[in-house]
């Protein structure tokens, strides 16, 4: 349970954005989907386009087995919008 309750957490608070209708409001994170183990799960690849913030990306990044092939997938669309950190600010215009 453990491993998941920060993805857990991050959903609740995106739905409860979405509800108050505030500015911030995303579009909750979809099931992961890969297909031949190259596609970045659904649920990542959504908040990255969403401009989720590096934190949250990392988070999501840090929820998958670390041997997990799909790792390095995320980290190369980490890297290719500037969060080489989970403090560092995206630089992609997000």
């Amino acid at each position: 349970m453990r491993r998941y309750l920060p993805a857990l957490c991050f959903l609740l608070v995106a739905c409860a954005v979405q509800e108050s209708g505030g500015e911030s409001a995303r579009p909750a994170a979809v099931p992961a989907t890969e297909s031949a183990g190259t596609k970045v799960p659904g649920s990542f690849d959504a908040a990255l386009r969403e401009g989720a913030s590096c934190a949250q990306l990392f988070e999501l990044r840090n929820q998958r087995d670390p041997e997990d092939p799909i790792v390095k997938r995320m980290n190369e669309s980490l890297r290719s919008v500037g969060c080489f950190s989970s403090s560092s600010t995206r630089q992609d215009g997000s």
